[in-house]
């Protein structure tokens, strides 16, 4: 009988965790002090239009200590996705997950589990709340084991993809989600501390993580960095998170420049047209030369119609423009979506702003903006809430793929056995996207999909 190995010993952190802890309170402290002199406006209720209920402002007050405690939330987080029906994706594979403890960490935990994965909770020092992910992961019927720690450590890095290695057996999936946010009502309110410390967390603690994780990652394995579109965009209340995730966006982006350095192919070019013969596509024509085909998924977003007829499956696309208007600075805050329906538009609460969408047209996929649209949510926003701050917006215009009968376009082409449709989601293009693409992955790969994709057929318009 093999001898069972003894679990490796954390390293000696505990002060080290303490310092962190301090340090968050320390930030929370000064940043609770500079909001405290800007006044804040109550929100509307909001609709309910889920599948069951969600908390609707005005919410209990509450404000905790850093790190936070998730089980002290009233409302509780929901993070169990009782809707969600998992399918083996990550069958037999193991993920190790920082932040794990609660947050989006806790539902990547729940759902990796539910798809197959064994899982290491990497986390700061929230025990009780890694409890529950534990509990959690095991109730899917999967293993789980907790790795507290501060990742900004390099020492506490290596130990935890050395447990997760011993004890779980390897690492196939790193997610770096750990992450230190406090906002700052101004950029002058941010101190030296408050700066390091977000630099410290979101940024060494990712990096020395996957390149401690590196060497055990084989073919086939993935590196999960949790970015945010502040990172784009910018954030008037956030510039140090916004700064780390933009930072975060480049790693990746340079991961995958290694990537290439190995010898993989990281592939993106415009395709202008399409070559069909008598049995099939056989070239895409693209913007750097052609590129043979041997199975072949449309999904071009609003142009996708042009290469469907190229195929022989004309539809009736539409691009449905829609705009919104975002507020970087609003100078006020909303816990949750709000919709005005005497005007028919959303207010969103998210980590570059606020922003107010409503307005769409149909007018082809080439024709310019109609920015007087956006002027018009300008305008009800200004009505609704007088005290907002314009000092720092952006307006924006989208093309949705948009179908007569509100049904996307998914399956098998009409003409040819090797080319697949996934495109028309309209409005619930961004909830639509990820179920189509595990329908199109298991058409491609032979297997029987989840659904009937029957009804979603480009055949219903011929």
């Amino acid at each position: 009988m093999a001898a069972r190995r003894k679990p490796r010993k954390p390293p000696a952190t505990a002060a080290g965790v303490r310092r962190v802890v301090s340090r968050q309170r320390a930030v929370q402290r000064q940043v609770a002090r500079a909001d405290a002199k800007h006044a804040r406006k109550e929100p509307k209720h909001p609709v309910q239009a889920g599948a069951r209920p969600y908390p609707e402002p005005p919410m209990p007050q509450q404000h905790e200590r850093k790190p936070g405690a998730e089980r002290d939330l009233d409302p509780q987080p929901m993070f169990e996705a009782p809707f969600y029906a998992g399918s083996a994706k990550l069958a037999g594979k193991v993920a190790l997950i920082t932040g794990g403890d609660s947050g989006i960490g806790r539902a990547v935990a729940v759902l990796f589990a539910r798809e197959g994965a064994d899982i290491a909770i990497q986390y700061l020092c929230e025990h009780a709340d890694a409890e529950v992910t534990r509990r959690a992961v095991e109730s899917e019927g999967r293993r789980a084991i907790l790795v507290p720690g501060d990742v900004s450590d390099r020492e506490v890095c290596r130990h935890a993809v050395a447990r997760t290695v011993d004890e779980l057996g390897r690492l196939d999936v790193l997610v770096n989600n750990a992450a230190f946010q406090v906002h700052v009502p101004r950029f002058e309110d941010l101190t030296e501390e408050h700066f390091d410390l977000t630099v410290k967390t979101n940024l060494y603690g990712l990096f020395r993580m996957t390149q401690v994780a590196l060497p055990h990652l084989t073919e086939g394995a993935a590196i999960v960095n949790n970015g945010s579109v502040t990172g784009l965009h910018g954030s008037g209340h956030l510039p140090d998170y916004a700064m780390t995730k933009g930072g975060i966006h480049a790693f990746t982006k340079s991961l995958a420049a290694q990537f290439v350095r190995d010898g993989g192919r990281v592939l993106q070019r415009r395709v202008l047209d399409i070559e069909v013969g008598a049995d099939g596509p056989r070239t895409l024509v693209t913007d750097a030369g052609t590129m043979p085909v041997g199975t072949l998924v449309v999904c071009a977003g609003a142009h996708s119609n042009e290469f469907s007829a190229k195929l022989g499956d004309p539809v009736p696309l539409e691009a449905e423009r829609g705009y919104h208007v975002t507020y970087s600075d609003p100078r006020m805050e909303l816990p949750l979506p709000v919709f005005f329906p005497e005007y028919k538009f959303f207010v969103t609460p998210m980590e570059m702003g606020l922003r107010i969408a409503g307005q769409s047209e149909f007018a082809g996929v080439d024709a310019e903006p109609d920015y007087a649209r956006a002027d018009i949510l300008a305008k009800h926003m200004q009505r609704i809430f007088p005290g907002i701050s314009t000092a720092d917006t952006t307006k924006w215009m989208g093309r949705r793929p948009s179908m007569p009968d509100s049904m996307p376009v998914i399956g098998r082409a009409t003409k040819f056995g090797n080319v697949y449709y996934a495109f028309g989601h309209g409005h619930v293009g961004l909830c639509g996207g990820a179920p189509t693409g595990r329908i199109i992955a298991d058409l491609v790969a032979g297997r029987s999909p989840s659904i009937d994709v029957a009804p979603f057929s480009a055949a219903r318009f011929s």
